[in-house]
């Protein structure tokens, strides 16, 4: 079964140079909040679009 969905908008604007950085946080911040075998689709769920958008906005804070 497929279970693929649309994706949420999590951050705000970047500079291309700055991309990396946000991604590379988003990504450990899940690696270090998600449950045992939590898709990043579900990890955007529980803890909320925003939460993960302002992880990117603080790695990334003169970008936005």
């Amino acid at each position: 079964e497929d279970e693929s969905r649309l994706g949420h908008r999590v951050g705000g604007r970047f500079a291309v140079e700055d991309v990396p950085r946000a991604v590379a946080a988003i990504a450990r911040f899940f690696q270090e909040n998600r449950s045992a075998g939590e898709l990043f689709a579900d990890f955007v769920d529980r803890i909320g679009a925003d939460a993960v958008g302002q992880v990117a906005r603080d790695a990334a804070p003169a970008s936005h």
